[in-house]
């Protein structure tokens, strides 16, 4: 999989807290010192995922660690990756990424993310977006365009995906956790021509 700069060569997973961290023992210090520097992955389930780093001082005796440094929250995941230049990297997800964007990273960092943190924020975020997209598909979402106070012309709001990988990734994501819920019969998103596509099931 390749992210908007490096090619990802190896996803890593279990490094989520300065004690369970990926630590990398020569790292550069300035021009001349080394030093080690470790990374991790934080996830809240309120707020998101974010990245950490944190550098030894080789300056001061002991070699303690710095303060960390933290990147700003992804809201529905991110994952730690070694790219193809060996560094150190992650991945995130958040509220503006697509349907196909999530899939996909789904698919390819799975193993770096807590299955808890999947089950309870991502995955029901995947689900709600699938479930926005089918109201898209039947005309049920629209915005009107406001210019200096006026309001203009209601517009409906385009689908992101086909009938069919619609159809699809609801039998993948959506129906399973509704039966694991309880709510019984699951009928598929309808589609263009007001046709259920039989369900097949799928896995979460």
């Amino acid at each position: 999989m390749k992210t908007e700069s490096y090619t990802v060569c190896k996803v890593l997973a279990g490094h989520v807290s300065p004690e369970t961290a990926y630590i990398v023992n020569d790292y550069p210090y300035g021009f001349r010192l080394r030093c080690k520097i470790r990374y991790w992955v934080e996830f809240n389930a309120k707020k998101g995922a974010r990245f950490f780093s944190q550098t030894t001082n080789p300056k001061k005796p002991g070699d303690p660690w710095n303060t960390p440094k933290a990147s700003t929250f992804s809201k529905f995941g991110g994952a730690l990756f070694i790219n193809d230049i060996g560094h150190v990297c992650w991945d995130g997800v958040n509220e503006y990424s697509t349907i196909e964007d999530l899939v996909s990273w789904l698919d390819y960092f799975r193993p770096g993310v807590p299955a808890e943190f999947l089950a309870s924020v991502f995955l029901p975020w995947l689900r709600a977006k699938i479930k926005h997209d089918e109201k898209r598909a039947l005309g049920a979402v629209s915005y009107v365009t406001t210019t200096n106070g006026v309001e203009g012309e209601r517009h409906v709001m385009q689908p992101e995906l086909s009938v069919g990988r619609r159809a699809e990734l609801f039998n993948l994501y959506v129906a399973p956790a509704l039966l694991m819920t309880g709510v019984g019969i699951v009928q598929a998103p309808v589609t263009a021509d007001n046709s259920a596509p039989a369900s097949e099931g799928g896995v979460l």
